[in-house]
């Protein structure tokens, strides 16, 4: 598993330094470059597009929190090593959501952010805490989830209703409106999403 990496720090002590490099865009090579055997269609599209990745000043979420024991759980060898790599080091130059924030679990155990985007996809990552069930929920989007971190969370998503379980490196593809849920049980997950078609970023619904 992988070793904690130290975020850069501002002169005043406070982490996640503005990057000048743009990381964004390289982690979105390799993620496209992983989704090429699978997606190879959707990849080419999107490698035409125009993408976008701003460095950011770290801003939490309370489920930040639960960085360290996913950075721990991402696989250092493997397919998505290099991915973890790049995701890893970024984590704390990210501006964090918390989605649901009068939610009585997901407030301090779910939240999101923006990695890059392009006019018809954004791509992204998500963290959950241990012991979370994020319920059914859909978006107009298209999605492709990426695994990052080796969680054993469980996907479950409408059109087969079966659980998945979550593979680092193994993409996981709900369609649009399709409703889809993710349970975690005694460690955080962490993974990465790519949303394309109508409305990437969109609002997301419970159903």
């Amino acid at each position: 598993m992988r070793r904690l990496s130290t975020p850069e720090r501002h002169p005043n002590g406070q982490c996640g330094t503005p990057m000048t490099v743009d990381p964004g865009k390289d982690l979105l090579f390799l993620i496209l470059r992983l989704l090429r055997s699978s997606h190879p269609d959707l990849v080419a599209a999107l490698e035409a597009q125009r993408w976008h990745a701003t460095p950011q000043v770290f801003t939490p979420a309370p489920a930040c929190a639960h960085l360290p024991a996913a950075i721990a759980l991402c696989p250092a060898t493997g397919s998505i090593a290099a991915i973890a790599d790049r995701l890893t080091a970024l984590v704390h130059h990210l501006s964090w959501t918390a989605d649901y924030p009068s939610h009585p679990i997901l407030k301090d155990r779910f939240a999101h952010a923006v990695i890059a985007r392009s006019d018809g996809a954004l791509v992204g990552c998500n963290l959950l805490g241990p012991h979370v069930a994020y319920p059914p929920h859909a978006h107009l989007a298209d999605e492709i989830y990426l695994p990052v971190s080796d969680s054993r969370a469980v996907f479950w998503q409408a059109t087969t209703d079966t659980d998945t379980r979550a593979t680092p490196g193994t993409p996981i593809t709900h369609g649009p409106s399709e409703p889809h849920a993710l349970t975690t049980h005694d460690h955080p997950a962490l993974n990465l999403w790519l949303q394309h078609g109508e409305a990437p970023g969109g609002p997301t619904w419970f159903v």
